[in-house]
Order: structure tokens, then sequence, then C-alpha cells
């Protein structure tokens, strides 16, 4: 038997940043055969490695994938979340739920959003990653396990697949045009993947309290307009297009970081400096 420290689900673009930063980590992803939905062939993990702590970031995502399968995001991130639960409890692994700002839906007051509130999920994918948190908070509460929840906002940074910054800049960089769906007046919580990165070395190292819910973002509100100024700021002048709103899109996001910030995160990438570390890194 391995033991290893640290259990990681999804391979993609937040699960590698994670993995680089730690030792004696494992990453496991249904791609490469470990189908959370399959209870039996995930225990084979748990049973040969006795991991610590688990960062669960797998995900049937994006929003648009939702909106065509939404039995297929259930499947994945309320049925194999559940599963990951049940087996934490059985082999006494901490457990830490990385859920989404689409949970919150469109935000009415002008004050970033709390943890703490009433959802209203625009998407398919808001309201299963919303259910798979009643989940954790179940375990946490009512079953013993050491569990948090961590919610982000429009993570961007090298080696992501989609996301409207990087799939902007790269665009801007190939084309000199850019895609915007609505009237640029949708605000998000942009976060560079180093300063999600370090919030959540902060949780998985013990840092941050378990059995609470903690936002990690930039805690500050962006439109879409103003990421194309930045943009511009790199590549030179683009061409804006601007498109029908797609369903499932909210209009305002943006988190409250301070319940973090009390244990030591504090983002150091705006999003002109983000947009410029991006572009060197497409451009090597």
């Amino acid at each position: 038997m391995e033991k290893i420290k640290h259990l990681i689900t999804g391979s993609g673009f937040i699960s590698s940043h994670l993995n680089k930063k730690l030792i004696n980590s494992l990453m496991i992803d249904v791609t490469d055969g470990y189908d959370i939905r399959d209870y039996p062939s995930i225990e084979t993990i748990f049973e040969e490695h006795r991991p610590e702590t688990i960062t669960h970031l797998a995900a049937h995502h994006p929003l648009k994938l939702g909106e065509r399968n939404p039995v297929g995001s259930a499947m994945i991130n309320i049925v194999g979340t559940l599963n990951l639960l049940l087996l934490a409890k059985k082999y006494n692994c901490k457990f830490i739920y990385a859920s989404t700002g689409a949970i919150y839906g469109n935000i009415d007051s002008a004050e970033p959003v709390k943890e703490e509130g009433t959802f209203y999920p625009e998407s398919f994918y808001g309201v299963s990653k919303l259910a798979a948190e009643q989940y954790v908070l179940h375990f946490a509460k009512k079953r013993e396990l050491e569990a948090m929840i961590v919610r982000f906002s429009s993570v961007y940074g090298p080696r992501r697949r989609e996301g409207p910054i990087n799939q902007m800049l790269e665009a801007a960089m190939k084309t000199g045009n850019v895609t915007i769906f609505g009237d640029g007046e949708i605000t998000r919580d942009y976060t560079y993947i180093d300063d999600v990165i370090d919030g959540l070395l902060l949780c998985v190292k013990g840092y941050v309290p378990f059995d609470d819910i903690y936002n990690i973002a930039s805690g500050v509100e962006t439109s879409l307009n103003q990421v194309v100024t930045a943009i511009s700021k790199v590549v030179g002048a683009v061409i804006t297009e601007y498109q029908e709103e797609r369903p499932g899109d909210i209009k305002r996001n943006y988190f409250d970081i301070s319940k973090i910030s009390q244990f030591g995160y504090k983002p150091k990438v705006d999003i002109n400096e983000g947009i410029r570390r991006l572009f060197n890194e497409l451009q090597a």
C-alpha cells in the first residue's frame, strides 16, 4: 500500500496547478478511468492510498455543457460528490469541496456577495453544485466529517481551455477581434489562478478551519468591457462584437473575501497584471 497525503479529483486547469504545488499528492480524473460516479472503483483509490485530505475539483462544466446535458451534470456533480463524501467518511479523510459563484445567481445589491444567504442559481450547473454543497454541509454538521466548501469566481490563467478571459485574449491575439455575449456590462470577480492556488493551499495545509464555507476570489467587480480594455493594453486595439446574451448567464457577481482573509488569504494579481501574465505565457 502506497500512502499519499493529498488526493485531488480532476486533472484540468485548477487541479493541475494545485498538484504542482503539493508534495505527496495524487491527481485522478474521469478521463483517466477513475469515474467518481462508480463507488466501488473509486474506493480502490482510498483503500490503496489512504489519503489524509481530498480536494474535490472534478466537475461537469462549463455552464453550456450543463445546459445541454443537465442529467450529466447531476450525475457527476451530485452523485459523484456523494460517493466521494461517503468514502472520505469511511476512510477518515478531510474533504475540501470546490464550488462556484454560479450558485449565487444575480446579485441585486451593490455589495459583494457573502457566503451566507439565499441562493438562486440561473443554470443547471449552478443548481447541481448547490445541491452537492448541501451534501457536504450535511456530512460536516451531521456525520462528523471534517469538510469545507470553497467557492471560486471566474478563474483564469495559463492552461485553461475555456472561460471568458482566456478565450477573449486568445481571440484578440489571433484575429484582433473579441466576442462579448450581452452588452459587456455583465460583471464577474475575475481571479488569477495563482491567487486561487494560494487560497487552496491555506485550506489544504490546515490554516483555514473546516466545517465552514469560504469565498476565494479577488473581491473586485469587473465588467467584460473593462476586460476588453485590459486586453487592448497588451494586444493593441481590438474590435468588439456584441452577440445575444446566453441563457443561464448571471449579470453581476463579485465576492466578499473577508472570511478567508482572516486566515492569511490576500489576492495579489489584479486584472491588468493577470492579463499581462497570461499574454506572456501564450506568447512563449
